[in-house]
């Protein structure tokens, strides 16, 4: 799993001593594009099509919230060793995180999944590099590809089951 170049500065901050704010809500959505290491702002959520304007991205699950604990809703476990790998730690999802009949512009094909601060963001279209950018590139805290691309028409649900998000730190 990939975390943002905000989330490594907090976190880097953090052994000097800096602040760093609580994360008080999670969220998920799925990632047409997937960031990589040289390109963390490079990422695209389903939903949102490079044309112009870019249209708006399916919204985001909310897996954690501070404030409204709901066990019925999709929420992240305790943390516990990474199977397979006793130096690493991991939660995961429990309860199933679906999207019912979401609405695209055209036949998708999801790459990776991203973890949220935020419940929604915008995208612009950027008519130099022809493709839609993120207003808010700061809310994506880790991401992780999927095994295979998946490839999700207009009005279809899409479903990961109990323990199938897992976000991982060694």
């Amino acid at each position: 799993m990939g975390k943002s170049h905000g989330e490594s500065t907090s976190i880097l901050e953090r052994l000097k001593g800096s602040y760093a704010p609580a994360i008080t809500a999670t969220y998920i959505s799925l990632l047409r594009l997937a960031p990589t290491s040289s390109e963390p702002t490079n990422w695209i959520e389903w939903g949102v099509a490079d044309t112009d304007p870019p249209g708006s991205a399916v919204p985001r699950v909310r897996v954690f919230d501070a404030v409204q604990a709901d066990t019925t809703l999709p929420y992240w476990s305790s943390v516990a060793t990474y199977s397979g790998d006793p130096d690493r730690r991991e939660i995961h999802n429990i309860n199933g995180v679906s999207w019912n009949t979401v609405t695209l512009p055209a036949t998708q094909s999801v790459v990776a999944v991203g973890v949220f601060k935020t419940a929604s963001t915008s995208y612009t279209y950027n008519s130099v590099s022809e493709v839609a950018e993120s207003d808010s590139v700061l809310d994506l805290v880790y991401w992780d590809s999927i095994a295979s691309a998946v490839t999700v028409a207009n009005g279809e649900t899409v479903l990961f089951m109990d323990s199938k998000i897992r976000v991982t730190e060694k």
